[in-house]
């Protein structure tokens, strides 16, 4: 898969960009669609994009899931970002998904941050990724022409939630790009425990960890 982890490097250098909607040159404009409640008691949103020439080419092609599809500056950002990359033929065209958050905290939360919740028996981040893995994947698989390469991309909360689902299932996602997951020395501390455990654990796939400190500012 070629270059694809550029995504990353593109991404973090354009979140401060000022990106709006505007005319893709090498994806169609996202469509929206709902799937009814299953593992999830309520119904789900998503929209795809799908290359421009996907109607006249029999390709397959990897999976980017986004994480808060919702949040209309991080579509357009993502799919400007992605629309760039392929266009200079530094990633392959994908298919792109936005999923769309319904309540955040519950959606991407681990059962063991939001059991206080009364609702976070039905809906939790663990739940969240077996719908991921249980129904949302295997509807795309059937409705368009899919390779067996899923990249998750997500920030703050939806950081969190990914870097999570690595630990209960590393070898879903070949990448994640966790922008500035939500994360709390406190609360989080069985999940850097996981996360460190999962990193050198026998792993089907290479494997690239990246984190970045902010640089202190002086108040002086």
């Amino acid at each position: 898969m070629k270059n694809l982890f550029l995504i990353l490097f593109a991404i973090s250098n354009l979140l401060c960009a000022d990106i709006n909607a505007q005319e893709l040159m090498k994806y169609q404009q996202p469509k929206e669609y709902e799937m009814p409640p299953k593992l999830i008691p309520t119904a789900r949103k998503y929209w795809v994009s799908l290359p421009k020439d996907y109607d006249e080419k029999k390709n397959s092609y990897p999976i980017v899931f986004l994480f808060d599809g919702n949040e209309a500056y991080l579509r357009n950002l993502i799919l400007f970002d992605i629309d760039q990359l392929t266009d200079l033929g530094e990633i392959p065209p994908c298919i792109i998904v936005g999923i769309m958050q319904r309540n955040r905290a519950l959606d991407f939360g681990p059962l063991y941050a939001v059991k206080s919740n009364p609702n976070s028996a039905k809906v939790n981040g663990d739940k969240f990724f077996d719908f991921i893995k249980q129904e949302l994947l295997p509807e795309l698989q059937k409705n368009y022409r899919t390779q067996n390469f899923k990249i998750g991309i997500g920030h703050s909360l939806g950081g969190l939630f990914l870097l999570n689902s690595f630990t209960k299932d590393p070898d879903f996602f070949n990448g994640i790009i966790a922008v500035s997951p939500a994360l709390e020395m406190n609360r989080d501390s069985t999940l850097f425990s996981n996360v460190k455990k999962t990193l050198h654990s026998k792993i089907n796939k290479q494997t690239f960890f990246a984190g970045h400190q902010a640089p202190k500012v002086s108040t002086k």
